[in-house]
């Protein structure tokens, strides 16, 4: 939450060129896209007349280094005006601060590529490992990429990925959910190449998980036949993909949100995603379907968006959250599932990680089982 509202305020410290603040008599401030102002916002590098190009020039024909540097801010400015022209769907006209905060918000999470200072992924199939190193390999922006994926899905054999998924059209998934493309759990249609998913009105449960114990909870899923349960994988961790995964999460507005990890409560991911999946659900996704709602369609430009916005959008719109009901903030707070806080990271017996797996991921799944319960404390002392 810190990180979008740093961005934003970093965002809006950047430029105001092209806007002006009024206090109307209701009190409210609006920012005014002027258009004379906009032209300057814009910059007119054809103007001889101009007294300020003319010293730019002067300085910069002195000084490389301010060339460079006004360039830079030239470029910023004009994209930061196409950007809000883009999202607003108009040229002039008042902006109320609600609206230049929720522009604000979209702004922070479409350039968070750009502003992390690494990127941190754990990728569960081949082709995202892929599109990963390529995208890494390609991006404008040099960023250090950390790859924490296990050793042990190199010999996973369900761990596949068909040839389609390292072919001309495909990328690197953030956020990867039952039926998406790069799904390699499921084969899509030969004819359509649709993939098929649970069906949203019978979901009671969505399991967001990361790594490899999504195979341990997709085996147990179809050996069971549990078609209540939904499975969302995230495949990059920083910077955390709240708008991709919102989008995931409103698939199933009903249903109990819950975070599975085999690593003890106090390590793994769970301290880090626990704040953002709350962050994801809570703000983030209402900001986005309060802008369906008003202006329609998705314009939001983030980081799962681009290419297959059919992909996302693409199923019937009716789901989503709503803002007032009954145990609305109990449904839908992530809770977790698994292992109990501990000193170590395994138990140091073969026998006792097995169990413990294997309750963690019926519990996951909500399936009913024999043997310890994770979710019940195994001692008097206290966990957190």
């Amino acid at each position: 939450e810190s990180d979008v509202e740093s961005d934003a305020e970093s965002d809006v410290a950047t430029s105001t060129r092209g806007f002006r603040r009024e206090s109307p008599h209701d009190g409210r401030d609006r920012l005014v896209v002027d258009p004379g102002e906009a032209d300057d916002f814009r910059g007119d590098d054809d103007d001889d007349d101009d007294d300020g190009g003319g010293a730019l020039r002067e300085q910069s024909e002195m000084d490389p280094i301010a060339l460079a540097s006004a360039a830079v801010k030239a470029s910023r400015a004009r994209s930061m005006y196409d950007d809000v022209r883009r999202f607003f769907r108009r040229d002039r006209g008042r902006i109320d601060r609600a609206d230049w905060d929720r522009y604000m918000r979209h702004r922070a999470k479409t350039h968070a590529d750009t502003s992390c200072n690494f990127v941190l992924i754990n990728p569960s199939t081949p082709a995202n490992y892929f599109h990963a190193l390529r995208r890494q390999a390609n991006v404008p922006h040099v960023k250090p990429l950390v790859v924490l994926a296990p050793k042990y899905l190199l010999h996973h054999r369900p761990c596949a990925s068909p040839l389609r998924d390292f072919g001309p059209g495909t990328r690197f998934h953030a956020v990867v959910g039952d039926g998406d493309v790069g799904d390699n759990s499921v084969e899509p249609d030969s004819l359509t190449g649709a993939r098929r998913r649970p069906k949203a009105s019978n979901v009671r449960r969505v399991v967001v998980c990361t790594g490899q114990v999504y195979y341990k909870l997709q085996q147990l899923r179809r050996a069971k036949g549990a078609k209540d349960v939904a499975l969302v994988r995230l495949e990059q961790l920083s910077p955390f993909p709240h708008a991709a995964l919102a989008r995931r999460l409103a698939r199933y507005p009903n249903a109990e949100l819950v975070w599975c990890q085999e690593e003890p409560k106090n390590m793994g991911y769970w301290a880090f995603a626990q704040p953002r999946i709350n962050t994801a659900v809570r703000e983030i996704l209402e900001v986005e379907v309060g802008r369906r709602a008003a202006f329609g369609g998705d314009d939001d430009g983030d980081d799962d968006g681009g290419n297959e916005t059919n992909e996302v959008w693409g199923e019937p719109r009716g789901g989503s959250f709503s803002s007032s009901g009954t145990g609305r903030d109990e449904v839908r707070r992530v809770r977790y599932v698994g292992r109990p806080a501990a000193a170590s990271p395994a138990t140091g017996s073969p026998a006792i990680h097995a169990i413990e797996t294997r309750a963690l991921v019926h519990e996951a799944l909500g399936l009913e089982h024999d043997g310890i319960h994770l979710a019940e404390p195994r001692s008097s002392v206290p966990r957190y």
